[in-house]
């Protein structure tokens, strides 16, 4: 699992959340929450582009334009709805997944077909380690 802490600025100056407590952070428009085991959100006024450059790309990944999950928290990926689930302390949380453009910094270059490659060439290629997959 990620280790380390994800440094928020806040008005009277920082909070430091640990990385491996963070399920999956989602946009919000211009604001971001970040869920955690406990199943508290958090919201921040940090952008996910911003919170995604800022968490370790080995233990993150960014499903969609609006969503970053714990790869640790993966429990099923589905092929035919081209869905992600996250099970964590009895909760599920589930996300579809969109490919990344070619043309998008920083993301990997996706042919978005056929879906398999989409869903496990990018486990391969980040080195993903989802337990129980």
């Amino acid at each position: 699992m990620a280790t380390g802490k994800l440094k928020i600025p806040t008005r009277s100056g920082f909070l430091l959340l640990a990385l491996e407590e963070i399920v999956y952070c989602e946009a919000d428009g211009n604001y971001t929450n970040i869920m955690f085991t406990s199943g508290q959100l958090h919201i921040t006024s940090i952008n996910l582009g911003a919170i995604q450059e800022m968490l370790p790309r080995d233990k993150f990944f960014r499903l969609s334009r609006s969503v970053i999950v714990n790869t640790a928290m993966i429990s099923e990926l589905n092929k035919g709805k081209l869905c992600c689930l996250l099970k964590i302390n009895g909760n599920e949380f589930s996300f579809h997944i969109t490919p990344a453009p070619s043309q998008t910094p920083g993301r990997i270059a996706i042919d978005p077909s056929p879906v398999e490659h989409v869903l496990f060439s990018c486990m391969d290629i980040y080195q993903f380690q989802c337990p129980g997959l």
